[in-house]
């Protein structure tokens, strides 16, 4: 039962992993695209 446990909740972990990179890159990169805008 505790191994079933353990590993669902690192199966979620990585399914949810990705997600988190993927909101960080685009959040930097709106921040680029904004410091680019503010630049020019």
């Amino acid at each position: 039962m505790f191994v079933i446990l353990v590993w669902a909740s690192g199966l979620s972990y990585l399914v949810a992993l990705p997600s988190v990179v993927l909101r960080l890159m685009t959040q930097g990169k709106i921040h680029s695209l904004l410091d680019e805008v503010i630049i020019i």
